[in-house]
C-alpha cells in the first residue's frame, strides 16, 4: 500500500499523517514505530535500521524510546486519551518517551 516514501522527520518536530481510510496511516505508523518491518527500503531510527535489529533490541527501543497509542480498544476506555498516556508514565518514571504516535481516527467532516 505504501509506494515512494521518503521522509526525514527532526527531532522535536510535531508531524501528523492526514488522510482517508485505507490510504496507509496505520501502516506507515507501524513501519516508522518499528511493529512493521518493510518489504521493502528501510525505516530508521537515530541511525540504526529498525529490520536489522535483534527482538531484544526492538523490545528494548518500544520500552524507553518510541510510545504507540492505536486507535483500537486497547485504551482504558474510562480515562481520556491524555490520561492513559500519562499513566504510561506514572508507571514508568524512569523512562523518557521522546517519540509518541498516535492513531486517531479521521473525520473529514471535523476539518470543515
Amino acid at each position: 500500500i505504501l509506494k515512494g516514501i521518503d521522509a526525514d522527520i527532526p527531532p522535536g518536530a510535531l508531524t501528523s499523517l492526514i488522510g482517508p481510510n485505507g490510504s496507509g496511516k496505520s501502516t506507515l505508523l507501524a513501519l516508522l514505530g518499528g511493529y512493521l518491518m518493510p518489504d521493502h527500503g528501510r525505516v530508521t531510527f537515530k541511525g540504526q535500521i529498525l529490520s536489522e535489529m535483534q527482538e531484544e533490541e526492538l523490545s528494548k527501543l518500544h520500552a524507553e524510546r518510541i510510545g504507540y497509542l492505536p486507535q483500537s480498544n486497547v485504551l482504558l476506555p474510562e480515562f481520556t486519551i491524555l490520561e492513559n498516556v500519562m499513566l504510561f508514565f506514572l508507571l514508568f518514571e524512569e523512562h523518557k518517551v521522546p517519540v509518541m504516535f498516535y492513531q486517531a481516527p479521521y473525520r473529514p467532516q471535523e476539518f470543515r
